[in-house]
């Protein structure tokens, strides 16, 4: 909660009209505080900030000092989230075969739809476009299944993911992009 109120000051005070405000906050610091929390430790998290600030919304507060494509990432990391892959009712022989081919054959779909979203160079998807679905793709996502379309990633195409996210996006969204990436 510390580091999330020292975050926040410090956006607060770039956006500061006085100019009074030191501004020696990093931007990344509000993505590195939620960095690594598991969904229970989010809500604990968002509660605290609550209550500390009697009643604050913190999803507001941070519409309020970000924007653009950061923002999305900010706002859809504090959203309830599954920590791992949903698991039914485990399939046995045949079974399990099938359901196994099924999500390789899901995350060859999902892989080509990024690489055709990080390689278009249609006028049509703009730059927050390409970061929704960049962000819908990498903040949801069990490592294991990163770790498999960075794999599938590279199979398929002539670069790496990483080579086309560098190509795509820039400053501190692809900074914590990567991140996720790299977890």
């Amino acid at each position: 909660v510390h580091a999330l109120e020292a975050a926040l000051r410090g956006l607060n005070s770039r956006h500061d009209p006085s100019g009074t405000g030191s501004g020696a906050a990093q931007p990344g610091s509000l993505f590195r505080v939620f960095f690594g929390l598991s969904n229970v430790q989010l809500q604990e998290l968002i509660a605290a900030h609550s209550h500390r600030t009697l009643g604050l919304n913190l999803p507001q507060e941070i519409v309020r000092v970000t924007g653009g494509p950061y923002q999305l990432l900010l706002l859809e990391m504090l959203k309830c989230r599954q920590d791992a892959p949903y698991a039914p009712s485990r399939a046995v022989g045949n079974g399990a075969a099938r359901a196994a081919a099924v999500q390789a054959e899901k995350l060859s779909k999902e892989v080509q739809k990024l690489r055709r979203v990080l390689s278009s160079s249609e006028a049509s998807l703009s730059e927050a476009d390409r970061a929704r679905h960049c962000v819908d793709f990498f903040v949801n996502r069990s490592v294991e299944t990163i770790r498999a379309a960075e794999g599938e990633y590279a199979l398929r195409f002539e670069h790496t993911l990483e080579h086309d996210l560098n190509g795509t996006f820039h400053g501190l969204f692809l900074e914590c992009i990567l991140a996720l990436l790299e977890r």
